[in-house]
């Protein structure tokens, strides 16, 4: 396996040299299972059969996350949940991860960001297990830049693609919408009444959505190879159903009523004043990283019994495949075509 590459190794001052931070992360992978971390400048990797998914993310600070609210070790865990979650989106199990660092000097100069932040993105990686198999290291000199790539592992036959949704199918998510952009305004005080008004265990429920969302590996692999189409949900329901509806040449009618919407959400919306109400958080908030995916009306006895064993509750049906284009929301007074309003990078 491939170690973290290095350069100008020696740094002036208290600042970390890239091999102190090199060997600080590889150090905490080992703990994790990555015990073949080595110095080749490749990782040699031995998937067996089936097929390879592939996933890349880039988190930024000041646009995917703010050290305001976010520690190091939140900061590790969030950066492996979205590519972990592009896995679920895909039918695919993690295996390998590759961590691209630019860190800027204040958080070489303190010393405290390194190692919490491995901690939290190795105990993410190895939950679903996978390892940290190599990467990079370099200087920046703005913000700190995070960028993973992660390699999965996919049976044959059990891919779930986007592409392959047809008229008449249902449409399913596999949980609650809207939680993570609430968390993220309460974090954030975007607020127009006193955040603290939100009962504590709400409060909690809706932030560690935003802070360490979980990715939905389990119910990935239960229900590819029965579904027709499916991804994850990173931008909201509105712009994700959407890319999914246009890779496959269809349109698609969502339910308002049906949409999974918790009573955690509608407390927070109800007692701290969010500006958005709880639908609008569901279909254009983002950042939930539930699973979006569509099936034959046959299968549907089917993808209930699978998924439930996997998740411990059913999947929310929440709309039907049509033909035509564009996303329509029926339910709340005329229908309106909600296509590709969710959130936006």
């Amino acid at each position: 396996m491939k170690k973290m590459k290095s350069r100008n190794l020696r740094a002036s001052g208290t600042i970390a040299g890239e091999r102190d931070i090199i060997e600080s992360i590889v150090a905490v992978g080992r703990q994790y299972g990555a015990g073949q971390l080595n110095g080749d400048d490749c990782a040699i990797l031995e998937p067996g059969t089936g097929q390879l998914a592939v996933s890349a993310d880039a988190l930024v600070e000041g646009v995917h996350f703010n050290m305001d609210y976010f520690t190091p070790w939140y900061v590790g865990r969030r950066a492996a949940a979205v590519n972990l979650s592009d896995m679920a989106g895909e039918g695919a199990v993690p295996a390998w991860a590759f961590l691209s660092i630019a860190l800027p000097d204040r958080y070489r100069a303190s010393g405290s960001f390194i190692e919490p932040f491995a901690h939290g993105l190795c105990s993410k990686l190895a939950e679903h297990g996978a390892v940290l198999a190599g990467g990079d290291t370099v200087s920046s000199p703005g913000r700190l830049c995070i960028t993973l790539t992660l390699i999965g592992k996919i049976s044959s036959g059990r891919v779930l693609r986007r592409d392959g949704a047809s008229p008449g199918d249902f449409i399913y998510c596999s949980g609650p919408l809207g939680e993570a952009a609430a968390g993220l305004s309460l974090l954030s005080g975007a607020t127009g009444k006193r955040p603290g008004a939100v009962p504590r265990g709400c409060r909690r429920r809706l932030c560690m959505k935003h802070l360490d969302p979980e990715p939905r590996i389990r119910y990935g692999t239960a229900v590819a190879g029965i579904a027709s189409a499916g991804m994850d949900m990173s931008d909201g329901i509105a712009t994700d159903l959407a890319h999914l509806c246009s890779l496959s040449g269809t349109g698609a009618v969502i339910h308002a009523g049906a949409l999974p919407i918790s009573r955690a959400l509608r407390m927070a919306c109800r007692k701290s004043g969010l500006r958005r109400k709880p639908l609008d958080l569901a279909l254009f908030g983002g950042e939930d990283f539930e699973l979006l995916w569509t099936a034959a009306p046959e299968r549907h006895q089917q993808i209930r019994r699978d998924f439930t064993r996997a998740a411990g509750h059913p999947p929310f049906r929440i709309g039907t495949v049509t033909e035509g284009t564009g996303v329509i929301l029926r339910g709340r007074g005329a229908d309106a075509d909600i296509s590709f309003r969710g959130y936006e990078h």
